[in-house]
Parts: C-alpha cells; structure tokens; sequence
C-alpha cells in the first residue's frame, strides 16, 4: 500500500513545464513527497478513486491556477472535493492573471501565491512545513541542489557551451560561453517580457518621429491650414517622444525584475554587461554555472 502524501497537487499538464519545478523543490526543502499526477492516469472510475483517495489523505491541497487549469473539469472537480473535506486549499498563480472569476465565486477573494514571486514562495514553503508538521532544510544548504535539479528549466548543450534558462511560459534566457572571459553572456528578451506583462504595463511602441512629421506637414501644405496641422502633429510628435522615453523606463524596469527574478530562482550571479551593443545583455561567470549544473 502506497504512503499517504500530505500535499496534493491539482494542475493542468499544459503547465507541467513550471510546476514541476515548483512541487520538486517543495519535496526538497521538505524532506516531503507530493501527490501529483505526473504520468497521467487513465480517465475512469479507477481515476476518480486514485484521486478521491489521494486528496481525502493529504493536509494541503495546492491549486496551481492558470487558463489550462481553470478550464479543465478535472482540476476544478478536484478543488471542489478537496473544499467538501474541509482540507486547506492554496492557490498559486502561475501566470500574471491573478484569481480568476470562478474561484473567486466559489472561494472568495482570498490570498494567493504567485509562483514568480521568490517572497510569496519562500512564506509558503514555510507554512507547508508548519501544517505538515515537518522542519524546512536551510535556504543556503539547499539553492544548489534546486538551481541543478529545476528540470527542464535549465538545459545544457553537450559540449557545455550553450546554457538555456527557461523565463515563464515557453520563453527563454539563452546564454553562450565567451571563452576568453570564461563567462556566458546573454540577452535577456526585454520585448517578449513586455509583450506578456502588456496587461500591466503600458507600452506606446510608436517611433517618436511625430515633430518632424508636424514640420513636413505644415511645409506642404502652407498656410493657416498647414500651419495648424503641423502645430498639432508636432504636439503629438513631442507626446510620442516622451512616451517612447517612458517605453525604454520601462524596459530597464523589466530588465532588472527579469535579472533579479532568474539569480533567485537559479542560485545565479547574472550581472548586465556593460561593454555590449544591447543595454539588456547579461553575463555570468561560467565556474558558477559549472557549480550548479
């Protein structure tokens, strides 16, 4: 007969590319093991009483909350079992949406984790010790054994020239060895992050080319009518100016999130490089990473 496991783990296997991560370095820190459904059981009755079984036996169940996983029937079927036996349910986002509207209505607006935020995961490891009834192995005694074992977050090519980190979802820090500097360097890929982040930052990707357009204008059209118009366009011209100033503010922003977040994950030391065409390139030295992997 199996051992019991005292957290479930409910998610979609669309998003087993950040979860699995997440839930390995649970059981390391823990010195615990997890339910989770990494091999895909057959639908069925046998499924729902592996299921039924395993949720009626944990402590915790953590609900890892994306699109994938709010619209599959299985997940949320598991949730809702889980809330009938009065076990204690933690959301964790693990995409920049926040609670969705179903949750919300059948749980309310309670806290949840946002699996990108080092803060929010480190109190929740904390707190599944506590419920679980288990000691947490020290931060510094084990960053190494999960920066090497995150999985399919962090690649490495044969010749060990090529270091892939994965950012979130499918998007990836690629790094490549500089051999005289004994260093792999990097760019961090600022205009994909804003793409995601769109929702939450605001980005006018318009040139900022609108004063000399508002010039051109009035030179071609001449008088009170052409002056009018490039008096306006060159209004807007110096709007699109400032906002394309704001846009590299907030790439900068992004950079420094992005760089901050990925040495916490990894147990990294990337630092922006200076001498490099780009503003958003990165290096870090290469016996660092050697350690790690």
């Amino acid at each position: 007969m199996e051992f019991s496991k005292p957290i479930f783990v409910s998610y979609s296997r669309l998003d087993k590319d950040i979860v699995f991560p997440f839930v390995k370095r649970i059981e390391q820190e823990l010195n615990t093991t997890c339910w989770i459904d990494s091999e895909g059981i057959e639908s069925g009755s046998q499924f729902e009483e592996v299921i039924v079984n395993a949720i009626e036996e944990s402590e915790v169940v953590l609900f890892m909350l994306s699109d994938s996983s709010i619209n599959s029937k299985w997940t949320k079927r598991e949730v809702l079992y889980a809330e009938d036996e009065g076990k204690r349910i933690v959301p964790i986002v693990v995409d920049d949406k926040g609670l969705r509207k179903w949750f919300r209505f059948h749980f309310g607006n309670v806290d949840y984790i946002d699996i990108n935020d080092e803060g929010q995961c480190d109190k929740l490891l904390n707190n599944l010790a506590s419920w679980i009834g288990v000691e947490r192995t020290s931060k510094k005694n084990s960053s190494t054994k999960i920066s090497a074992d995150i999985g399919s977050q962090i690649k490495i090519s044969a010749d060990k020239t090529v270091i892939t980190l994965s950012i979130r979802n499918g998007l990836n820090l690629t790094l490549k060895k500089d051999a005289e500097r004994n260093c792999f360097v990097g760019e961090i890929p600022v205009a994909e992050l804003l793409e995601i982040f769109k929702d939450k930052i605001d980005i006018i990707k318009d040139s900022a080319k609108g004063a000399m357009l508002g010039a051109g204008v009035g030179a071609v059209c001449g008088g009170p009518v052409g002056g009018m118009l490039g008096g306006i366009l060159g209004v807007v011209g110096n709007r699109l100016k400032e906002n394309h100033i704001e846009e590299d503010n907030k790439k900068v922003k992004i950079f420094n999130y992005t760089v901050d977040k990925l040495n916490q994950r990894y147990g990294l030391h990337l630092i922006k490089r200076n001498f490099s065409h780009s503003d958003f390139t990165v290096e870090v030295d290469a016996d660092r990473v050697y350690d790690l992997i």
